[in-house]
Parts: structure tokens; sequence; C-alpha cells
């Protein structure tokens, strides 16, 4: 598991921001911006991701896991699974376990959204706009304020239930 004590030089550490090595936000995020042209493997990318991303701590991914529905641990289990600590994989198929869901009602599961499912290009599932289930429609719309004023067109994807009609 990564931490911040584990940063490979990046300069992208945020416990530099509170020790005074970096002295503004603004000043960090110009730095990350200058490394990007020092990564050129993949091994590379992957800690430069992490030294931008917060610290996985497995009480709240427990926490979070036991509140939620089996469908959504599904869903986590099989078309989010690529994009997933393999920590907290463990965590969700134990408690797909403990919930009797068994390794066919997985598969039953895979299959019926692999069909329609949007992939990413690192293969998990693209996403609702309006939800964490994972998106079968893309549609361009109007991203509006305060969901009212239309300023620029963007996509927006939606699941079955979201699905415009």
């Amino acid at each position: 598991m990564w931490s911040a004590s584990s940063a490979s030089g990046f300069g992208l550490n945020p416990e530099r921001i509170h020790s005074g090595v970096v002295h503004s936000l603004r000043e960090w995020i110009l730095s990350a911006i200058r490394n990007l042209e020092r990564i050129h493997s993949r091994s590379e990318w992957t800690t430069f991701r992490r030294e931008l991303c917060m610290d996985f701590n497995l009480d709240r991914v427990r926490k979070n896991i036991e509140q939620s529905t089996t469908e959504d641990l599904l869903d986590r289990a099989t078309v989010y699974r690529n994009g997933m600590e393999s920590d907290a994989l463990d965590l969700i198929d134990t408690e797909l376990e403990r919930r009797g869901i068994t390794a066919a009602d997985i598969a039953q599961h895979f299959a019926r959204r692999e069909q329609g499912v949007i992939l990413l290009s690192d293969g998990t599932a693209q996403p609702c706009s309006h939800c964490d289930r994972p998106a079968v429609v893309r549609q361009w719309s109007w991203h509006r304020i305060w969901g009212k004023i239309p300023v620029f067109p963007r996509p927006y994807w939606h699941c079955e239930e979201h699905r415009p009609k």
C-alpha cells in the first residue's frame, strides 16, 4: 500500500505543502504539470497518480462496503473491478460471501452488465452521471448553472434507471 512517505520524487507529496517545502497549492499544481514530462513508463505514471490521490483507508472502505447494497457490491466486483484496490476487492468478495452470493451469481451479474455497459480505456465501466451504476447510454446535453442557465454542451452518461425516454 502506498503512503506519503514512499513518494518517488515527483515533487507532488501533499506533506510537502504542510511542511513548508511547497509554499502554496498553486506551486504544487505547477510542479505536477512540470513533472508530467518526466513520465516515460506505466509504473512512473502509477506512482505519479498515487502521489496525487488520497491514502487508502481500509477501515473507511470496510464500513462503506458493509453499508452498500448487494447490487452495488456486485458492480464493484465485476464491471468496476479493474479500477479498485486489491484489498478492497478482498473485502467486497468476503462481504458477498457473507450475504450468500455465489460465484455463479457474480458471473450471471457480470454477463448481464457486460452486454450494454460503456467501457473506458482501462476496462472499467463508465459510471452514470447521476448515480454509481454503470452507464449504458451516452448523450450530449447542456451543462447548466443552477440547473437552469445553459453554459456549454457536454456528454452525460446514463444507467438503465436514468436513461432518457
